[in-house]
């Protein structure tokens, strides 16, 4: 099987992938927050499961394919307001 091309990331782009993701992650501890007092523990502990190990592993890798591609330098970009 053929590997897929990446192509080359702008800071631009960087930089909305990174919103993205910020904004992703709000939004989930929002649905948690509205969730939490109305299931039971067994369920909402999924949906923190999947912050912390899908989002949060996901911002990590990306940020250091960002720093691998001689994209922009800085962690703000996952990490920060």
């Amino acid at each position: 099987m053929a590997r897929r091309r990446i192509k080359k990331a702008t800071e631009a782009e960087w930089r909305r992938i990174g919103e993205q993701a910020k904004l992703c992650r709000r939004e989930l501890f929002k649905l948690m927050e509205m969730a939490c007092p109305v299931l039971p523990v067994k369920v909402s502990d999924r949906l923190l499961r999947c912050v912390i190990t899908g989002l949060d592993r996901f911002r990590s890798d990306a940020e250091n394919e960002m720093f691998k591609r001689g994209g922009p330098e800085s962690a703000r970009i996952f990490y920060g307001e």
